[in-house]
C-alpha cells in the first residue's frame, strides 16, 4: 500500500539512532518538529518496502525540505566498538544535494547537524 507523501515544504527527515537508549531524545525531536507544524519523517516509515534501503532514504530525503542529523552517537561503542556509519552517510547524501546544481535548484534542502562537543568534528 502506497502512503501519501507529505508536502515538501513541511517535511523534516530525522536521522537519529532508533535504539531504546536514544528513545527519549528521538521523541523530543519528533515532538518538536510536529509541534511547529512540520511532518517528521524517518527511515522507519519505509521499512519492509522491497526497494533497497539506500534508495528509499535518498528518495525520502529528496521529498523533505529540511533534515536533522544527530551524529552524537555515530562513533563506536561497546565491546565490539561498532560505529553507526549510516548516520554520517545519510548526512552526506543530504550534503550532495548542494553540489547537484539541477537538484538544488528544484528542491532546496536545509539541514541541521547535531554533533558532540569537543574536537572530533573539526575540519
Amino acid at each position: 500500500m502506497t502512503r501519501p507523501v507529505p508536502p515538501f515544504e513541511k517535511s523534516v527527515f530525522i536521522n537519529c539512532p532508533f535504539d531504546s537508549d536514544y528513545q527519549d531524545l528521538m521523541l523530543a525531536i519528533v515532538f518538536s518538529v510536529a509541534a511547529h507544524g512540520f511532518v517528521p519523517r524517518t527511515a522507519r516509515e519505509s521499512e519492509g518496502d522491497p526497494e533497497p534501503r539506500f534508495s528509499r532514504i535518498l528518495r525520502m530525503i529528496s521529498q523533505c525540505k529540511y533534515s536533522i542529523h544527530d551524529l552524537s552517537r555515530s562513533t563506536g561503542e561497546g565491546g565490539d566498538n561498532l560505529a553507526r556509519f549510516n548516520m554520517p552517510l545519510e548526512l552526506g547524501m543530504v550534503a550532495a544535494f548542494r553540489f547537484d546544481r539541477e537538484m538544488s535548484e528544484q528542491t532546496p534542502h536545509r539541514w541541521l547537524a547535531l554533533v558532540p562537543e569537543g574536537y572530533g568534528f573539526h575540519a
